[in-house]
């Protein structure tokens, strides 16, 4: 039985890697970014394709003689298509992104064959995603209704070639009309997982732990808490790799001492390995805020 793809790669060949990447072509690799982002969100979670195969890439090269080449490395596929990219210059950013959607479809094509059930799923996703304009801004996951029944709670997000990252909780009536939409923070929305109505006015949005549990499975604890009345959203980190960058980031970014303090107690008591650096640092200087130079060991006189 073969592995089932797991990852679609989207990329601009790169044959000098001490090359450093102009503004325009960071622009076009952040369109690739985006649409592969896209493609993955959407790729349904058992497609098997060839023997073995769990990754694609679709690498856009300006070599001539490698234009439609596929070769197999290990468990993946690398498909190569020839385009100058000189010639996007004078293209609007909707055209500019849909030529690279369409080479992009191309090269996942070449590596499909003639797999008709798979070639009808990536038609599927090709026309979702140039339908929405070769951006996420929509809703995912499903809706929750309130304790007392009289609402739901749904996540939006929202993804540009930008890097534009934004993330929503709407609040709807039972006639699917939209009460109110309160806006997160600038994350990305597959970053987060689930909501939960703690009470009518309260809804706890979970987010996806960096490390992931020791089944290797996605595991959603820390949480924003949102009071949909009044609109404020609190960040309410539980696990001690979180609640250590949050007591860091509130440290060395805001003006929230105490706050920040108490969090980096929180952690020591969980036997985080870092945080007794930041202490000793604070120690020799208490006005000292540069991350980099608290998380050092501090040097013995």
């Amino acid at each position: 039985m073969g592995k089932y793809l797991q990852q679609l790669r989207f990329e601009i060949q790169n044959t000098d890697y001490k090359k450093i990447l102009n503004e325009k072509e960071k622009f076009n690799q952040s369109i690739c970014s985006l649409i592969d982002t896209l493609y993955n969100f959407y790729l349904p979670k058992k497609v098997v394709v060839g023997e073995n195969i769990w990754q694609i890439t679709v690498k856009i090269t300006s070599q001539k003689d490698l234009d439609e080449k596929v070769d197999i490395f290990g468990l993946g596929y690398d498909s190569y298509i020839f385009y100058d990219l000189e010639n996007l210059n004078s293209k609007s950013l909707l055209e500019h992104k849909t030529l690279l959607l369409n080479l992009f479809h191309k090269g996942i094509l070449k590596c499909l064959k003639d797999d008709n059930q798979n070639l009808k799923i990536f038609e599927e996703i090709y026309n979702k995603v140039l339908k929405d304009k070769i951006t996420f801004d929509d809703f995912y996951k499903e809706k929750k209704i309130s304790p007392d029944k009289n609402k739901y709670a749904q996540l939006k997000g929202f993804l540009s070639e930008n890097y534009e990252k934004k993330l929503f909780l709407n609040i709807i009536d039972k006639t699917n009309d939209e009460i109110k939409s309160i806006f997160i923070g600038n994350y990305n929305f597959q970053a987060f997982d689930k909501i939960y109505w703690n009470d009518n006015n309260t809804i706890f949005v979970y987010h996806i732990n960096n490390i992931q549990s020791y089944k290797s499975k996605k595991v959603a604890e820390d949480y924003y808490i949102v009071n949909i009345e009044n609109g404020n959203v609190t960040y309410n980190p539980t696990t001690k790799e979180s609640m250590f960058d949050y007591g860091v980031q509130l440290l060395t970014e805001t003006n929230e001492y105490e706050k920040a303090i108490e969090y980096l107690k929180l952690v020591r008591n969980l036997g985080h390995g870092k945080v007794e650096n930041i202490f000793k640092n604070l120690e020799l200087n208490p006005k000292e805020r540069d991350k980099t130079i608290l998380l050092q060991t501090p040097k013995k006189k």
